[in-house]
């Protein structure tokens, strides 16, 4: 799938996204300043396209500073809710892409900087 370059306009941070992802997106808003200014940069470059695994370390890696996940995260990594007894073991060894990988690291503690 296409992934697209986004720079934010306040900070200069780069991200990556599918197309699919930035329409899904809704609001859109740097993880680093909170500002909505982004603008288009060009297709990025993306080194791999396989598909790596959902690791313990991942999901320790991306938990908020409240110690959880939010609702984005779990639907990036395809978690269905209502949540079900035994999601995480169940997501534990489950392919995951590049993209989504990093989409679901960029939404930690994204929530909570709202409140």
């Amino acid at each position: 799938m296409k992934t697209n370059s986004y720079k934010c306009s306040v900070c200069e941070r780069t991200e990556d996204f599918t197309v699919n992802e930035w329409k899904r997106m809704g609001r859109r808003c740097c993880v680093n300043c909170g500002s909505s200014r982004f603008y288009y940069v060009g297709e990025a470059v993306v080194a791999s396209t396989d598909k790596g695994i959902v690791t313990e370390a991942l999901l320790d890696k991306g938990m908020s500073r409240n110690g959880s996940w939010s609702n984005q995260q779990l639907k990036t990594l395809g978690v269905r809710f209502p949540l079900q007894k035994g999601w995480r073991r169940r997501l534990v060894g489950s392919p995951i892409s590049p993209v989504a990988e990093k989409r679901f690291l960029i939404l930690k503690d994204a929530h909570l900087k709202n409140k």
